[in-house]
């Protein structure tokens, strides 16, 4: 999430727990954060969707969702995709 919470400071974001991690590669760029706040066509919602999967798509973007994907999924899935996935193949995962 690139965006906090209107009202809150920012001294209070840690300490009122608003966010578990903010992962700055995975948030939307300002400019399309404007873009789909501007959306109010079907058009319009098509093309800022498109323009996501393409931000979203990008490599680093693109490894840290097939990670967090494997790292999400029951043992049996992650190992799977693992074998199957070029982007998570050679990671170790370990469950705590």
């Amino acid at each position: 999430m690139r965006r906090p919470p209107r009202g809150v400071q920012k001294e209070r974001y840690g300490a009122d727990d608003w966010f578990d991690v903010w992962y700055r590669d995975l948030a939307l760029s300002a400019e399309l954060m404007t873009q789909g706040k501007a959306a109010a066509t079907e058009p319009e919602w098509k093309c800022f969707d498109r323009a996501l999967k393409a931000e979203m798509a990008v490599p680093k973007a693109r490894r840290t969702l097939d990670l967090l994907a494997v790292l999400s999924a029951p043992i049996s899935r992650s190992a799977a995709a693992a074998k199957t996935n070029p982007a998570v193949a050679g990671h170790c995962f370990a469950i705590f």
